[in-house]
Order: C-alpha cells, then sequence, then structure tokens
C-alpha cells in the first residue's frame, strides 16, 4: 500500500507545481501516506475486534472493510481519471474522528502530520482502490478472494508495524525501476516508477 500512495502522492504533487526535489515537500507526502496507511489500518482493526458499528447496515455499506471487498471485485474497472474514492475517504474519516478511535486526532483534517495534505490531494480510483486492496484482502489456498481479518493483531504488533513504516522514506528514482517481493528492482525490464518520480 505505502509505495502506491507515496507514488500517487508524488504525482499528484507534481501536477500541482510542488517541488518533489525539496526535502520538506517529500517529507510532507511521506507523512500523507503514513497517514493514510494508518488511518486504513486502525479502521480496518477496529472493524474486525467489533469496536466500530458493524452490525448497523449503513456503517457496514460505509466501513473499510466493505469499501476493500468492493474495490477488490472491481479491480481492473476503475477509472484512472476518477478520483472518488479518494474523495469519499475524506468524507468518511469524519465519521471515525473521535469515539471510538480515542481521541480522533488521526482522522482530523488538520493538526496530524500529513493530513492537509491529503484533504487537498487526489488519488486515482485504479490505484487507491489497489493499495486498499492490498492491505485488507487476501487469497486462501484455493485462490478465493478473502479479507483480511486484523483482530488477533495486538497493540505490540500496531507498534512493530508502525516503527517498520516510519523507517521507510519517500526518494527521488534515479532511474525506471519495479517493485517486486523483494522490493523495488531494475532487473525485469517492467517499469511502475519512472526515472525523476517520487518512490
Amino acid at each position: 500500500m505505502l509505495p502506491t500512495l507515496g507514488r500517487e502522492l508524488g504525482r499528484w504533487a507534481t501536477e500541482n507545481d510542488l517541488d518533489v526535489a525539496d526535502d520538506a515537500v517529500r517529507a510532507d507526502l511521506e507523512a500523507a501516506s503514513l497517514t493514510f496507511l494508518f488511518r486504513v489500518l486502525l479502521l480496518l482493526c477496529a472493524e474486525s475486534a467489533g469496536h466500530l458499528p458493524m452490525a448497523n447496515h449503513t456503517s457496514q455499506q460505509r466501513s473499510m472493510t466493505r469499501i476493500a471487498e468492493r474495490v477488490a471485485a472491481e479491480v481492473g474497472n476503475a477509472d484512472p481519471a476518477s478520483t472518488s474514492l479518494h474523495s469519499s475517504r475524506r468524507s468518511g474519516w469524519g465519521r471515525a474522528h473521535g469515539g471510538a478511535t480515542q481521541n480522533g486526532a488521526l482522522f482530523a483534517a488538520d493538526g496530524f502530520d500529513g493530513a492537509e495534505l491529503l484533504e487537498r490531494a487526489g488519488i486515482p480510483d485504479d490505484a487507491l482502490g489497489a493499495a486498499i486492496v492490498a492491505l485488507a484482502r487476501a487469497t486462501d489456498e484455493d485462490g478465493t478472494d478473502i479479507g483480511v481479518d486484523f483482530c488477533g493483531l495486538e497493540v505490540g504488533h500496531l507498534g512493530h508495524i508502525h516503527e517498520g513504516l516510519l523507517s521507510l522514506r519517500l526518494r527521488i528514482a534515479d532511474r525506471d525501476y519495479a517493485y517486486d517481493e523483494r522490493g523495488v528492482t531494475d532487473e525485469d525490464g517492467r517499469i511502475e516508477v519512472a526515472a525523476g518520480e517520487v518512490f
């Protein structure tokens, strides 16, 4: 999820005349990427553990779990020009602000690292949908698409994930790259990140 968010926010920043070579701009993009990821992860954990009202039909349809299920079924059919998924998430964060999420700071529109940039940015549906699916969905041994059950994650697991993600930094690609299970590579000729782009 994080490579996609960083890359797409980097593209948005470039299109909006922000200098991605500036360390401060990249730090803000990095914070926005992590904030979005942590929001999604926290909601998925809270929904899996029953801390958010999943029994209510309206709440269930607006849940991150249901959004991930829906976009998994639509992968490959999303409009690359649309940012409606990101726009709907911006309005959806307000419902998560407070209540089951302690003081709600992570979901605030400002006052949290990267939050203000997320309010302004647009992430295309095809990229954001694939990123959410990468975090929230898996396949079983039969190849069937299933949701990931996050209720088994303990605070220590989340802390370990948090520390690991904070060690990652957005960079400017010095040549064309692709991602594979080992990370970033330029070995097989695929190009997912072009030279000069944020990755």
